[in-house]
């Protein structure tokens, strides 16, 4: 992982490169930033989130695959993209409702109810695919697959004293 972030307090955040993809409980995609986490969810991205109060949204745009990767003329020249016609290209949505971490532990010290709820929306698509086809031969082989994925995923996470309540969906 390597990303760069710019954030300013009073209107959010810019981050671009690659980084971890966590959402909620880490159903969907897990960041797998514990001690224990073997498998990890990165993807390369540039992500912006402007907050209002304890109320957050967010966009990103995803390059989730590069296609067929070309090594010519010769074996050891510098690869590039065959085409960019069979890249896979991901977009994101998020709304989220989250109190500043400072508030959350004061409200915790006065045993108060605290609760963070999120969305969050992707749509990827492919055009077409060079799965299986040789990359140093032209014309590049390419399949139409008019591919497209619609993903939602809702997640809330209540707690009080030594009770935590939380759901992903």
């Amino acid at each position: 992982r390597a990303w760069a972030e710019v954030t300013n307090r009073d209107i959010g955040q810019l981050r671009f490169g690659r980084m971890a993809h966590h959402h909620g409980l880490g159903m969907l995609y897990n960041g797998a930033t514990g001690i224990d986490a073997d498998m990890s969810s990165d993807i390369d991205r540039v992500m912006a989130v402007a907050h209002y109060s304890d109320f957050y949204l967010g966009g990103s745009w995803d390059f989730v695959n590069e296609g067929v990767i070309r090594h010519w003329p010769l074996p050891d020249a510098v690869p590039i993209d065959a085409t960019q016609r069979d890249d896979v290209r991901q977009y994101s949505v998020l709304a989220a409702f989250r109190r500043d971490p400072e508030v959350e532990e004061a409200r915790a010290r006065r045993d108060e109810w605290n609760q963070r709820a999120s969305l969050y929306f992707l749509y990827r698509k492919q055009d077409y695919s060079s799965f299986g086809a040789d990359p140093n031969r032209i014309p590049l082989e390419l399949t139409r697959r008019r591919a497209k994925v619609f993903t939602f995923d809702a997640h809330t996470k209540l707690w009080w004293k030594g009770l935590r309540l939380e759901l992903e969906a």
